[in-house]
């Protein structure tokens, strides 16, 4: 839920309070097998698994923001305070239930396979409490008519606090603070290109728990970025690039010992470039492309992932898009489109990992993924929009959604269909 009101000041200031509320909640049941391996005659480990996550959280923001002249130029500024409060559950509890064979189904025979999960008791059960306050402001100063220095500040301080819920006992509590700066500077080459570059801080308190249950400290860090952006065909299409380098230290990462848990990362650094094509360059037709290559690796000698990529690190990214609308004639409103997806090969290596994995080495890849989905639809009709949708229409195999070597990953969806009718009142 969001609320927000806004009040002018006079006709260049304005006042704005934002509301913010949001709850989630998640409780899964299943029995697991194929849990560390699947033998070629069938036989499989089975373990059973429940686990119960639930978020609260509210936002509040107050700024003021408004333009004034200053050297026959015009400026701006903005000025915030803002409160970000987040409770998040996480409780999970699994039993271990013994062998069975995927080929003669003795899953049955395994005592208190049925149900198991809906009666298990959680192995863990932890509340961690993120409370963060702030003050911010940025100066966005004329420099000439087509140059401008943007400068900002900002200071937060947050209180972290975690609680066992089955002993009900407090746990660890961290408070922490940190100011943070940004400067930029853009420029307009022409009335369609603007070139800009940029260095930013930045501070994000974590509400991932160790294994010994204590909080994780805050992530930090700094970035720098140049770019251009761009607006042709009368501002209907938008080319942009950018290049970055993003220094990250404190990154939650999985615990080497048990990756149901988290621990601090050393220093990690990404690099990388983006493109980002959009907009509608003639009549009925839509396109857009985003592409991104990156580099990263954790560059800290004292980290036990030095030289290694971040867990599930994809260097290449692609997605291209295109739709056309027919504009006139008999099928005036009837249109076709595609979109491509590709996602590169993921790195999911970690120091102890290779236990799992056969004695790999620390660094193992799973393959990336290409996706085509296809669709075609009909707005010739007053109030009444048809569509069809073909999704992965080449009926790709992939692993879509990673989370560890050992399971809980999810396939992509195999060819799937989707019809979808809109009637507007």
């Amino acid at each position: 839920m969001t609320s927000r009101i806004d009040h002018e000041i006079s006709d260049k200031w304005l006042a704005t309070l934002l509301l913010q509320q949001s709850k989630q909640s998640f409780r899964r049941f299943f029995d697991n097998y194929a849990h560390g391996g699947l033998a070629a005659n069938g036989d499989t480990y089975v373990y059973t698994d429940t686990a119960h996550l639930d978020r609260d959280g509210w936002a509040g923001e107050l700024r003021v923001e408004g333009h004034f002249d200053a050297f026959d130029l015009e400026h701006s500024l903005i000025a915030g305070v803002e409160r970000n409060y987040r409770k998040d559950r996480t409780a999970f509890g699994y039993q271990q239930l013994g062998f069975a064979n995927l080929y003669a189904n003795t899953f049955d025979e395994l005592p208190g396979y049925e149900g198991a999960a809906s009666v298990l008791p959680f192995n863990y059960d932890n509340d961690t409490i993120i409370d963060n306050e702030a003050v911010y402001t940025q100066l966005a100063l004329s420099l000439t008519q087509r140059t401008k220095l943007i400068v900002g500040m900002r200071y937060d301080e947050s209180e972290q606090n975690n609680q066992n819920n089955q002993t009900g006992e407090e746990g660890d509590a961290l408070d922490s603070d940190k100011f943070t700066k940004r400067i930029a500077v853009t420029h307009a080459i022409t009335g369609q290109i603007n070139a800009y570059a940029g260095y930013a801080e930045s501070f994000n308190p974590l509400t991932d728990v160790a294994k010994s249950g204590n909080l994780l400290d805050p992530e930090t860090g700094e970035g720098y970025e140049i770019g251009l952006k761009t607006e042709w065909f009368e501002r209907r299409l938008g080319v942009n690039v950018a290049v970055f380098r993003q220094d990250l230290v404190d990154t939650a990462i999985p615990d080497p010992t048990d990756i149901d848990f988290s621990i601090n990362g050393g220093e990690q650094r990404t690099e990388g470039v983006e493109l980002e094509i959009v907009g509608a360059p003639v009549a009925g037709l839509e396109v857009g492309l985003a592409a991104s290559v990156y580099d990263a690796e954790y560059t800290d000698r004292a980290d036990p992932y030095y030289g290694m990529k971040p867990y599930a690190f994809a260097e290449e990214q692609y997605s291209v898009f295109a739709s056309y609308e027919l504009q006139g004639g008999t099928l005036r409103g009837f249109g076709v489109g595609a979109t491509v997806v590709a996602v590169g090969d993921r790195y999911l290596g970690y120091p102890g990992m290779s236990e799992w994995v056969g004695g790999a080495e620390d660094e193992v890849v799973l393959d990336g993924y290409e996706r085509v989905d296809l669709h075609v639809f009909y707005k010739g009709l007053k109030q009444w929009e048809f569509s069809l949708q073909a999704r992965n229409v080449t009926d790709e195999v992939y692993i879509e959604r990673f989370r560890d070597i050992e399971s809980n990953n999810y396939f992509g969806s195999p060819t799937a269909y989707l019809l979808r009718v809109e009637y507007r009142l």
